[in-house]
């Protein structure tokens, strides 16, 4: 799972969109960078390699161009990938493409939400999530929900937008009576 930096990776991402959008590649790029960030995540050794400051920036800029040439992905994207490692940065790469990503789907209007519920969600209850999720997300078009289950929370959901969270479960009631009653004692 990659974390939110306050970093350079924003602004990295926001660069090779603009890159994108110039060149009308934003979806190929996108995919691109949907397959690329799955790569990395998915291999301990891949990411460790990334993080260390032993190997040398021409062995990761080496590594990547092999991988980046078996995934046969566009050119500015190599070149982006490329250019990261080449000036020091390979270890930016996951967080990086994780920022682009969260950039061109604010560009669509498509907000992401996570949804932590007790049980396993109906088609109608994630139906109705995301008709909320569009009346609270400023620009909306579209909303795509991850979910996951959590049993503690014995019945409802809570919903994150964002740095918006909307508690309906029973333990976030439960939670909120509680803190009710401290006040009053």
């Amino acid at each position: 799972m990659t974390q939110t930096t306050t970093g350079p990776e924003p602004r990295y991402a926001k660069a090779l969109y603009d890159l994108a959008a110039d060149h009308n590649g934003v979806s190929q790029i996108s995919a691109n960078a949907k397959m690329f960030k799955e790569v990395i995540a998915s291999s301990d050794e891949l990411q460790a390699v990334l993080h260390n400051a032993v190997v040398s920036r021409s062995s990761k800029e080496a590594i990547l161009a092999v991988l980046l040439d078996k995934a046969k992905v566009e050119k500015d994207f190599k070149n982006f990938v490329l250019l990261m490692a080449r000036k020091g940065r390979a270890d930016l790469l996951l967080n990086t493409l994780d920022w682009f990503q969260r950039i061109q789907n604010k560009a669509e209007g498509i907000v992401e939400a996570k949804v932590v519920s007790a049980a396993e969600l109906s088609s109608a209850q994630i139906k109705e999530i995301e008709k909320f999720v569009k009346t609270r997300a400023t620009g909306a078009q579209k909303v795509t929900l991850v979910t996951e289950v959590n049993e503690a929370l014995k019945a409802g959901f809570k919903v994150t937008v964002g740095s918006d969270e909307f508690d309906a479960s029973l333990m976030g009631r439960l939670d909120a009576m509680r803190r009710a009653m401290k006040s009053v004692n």
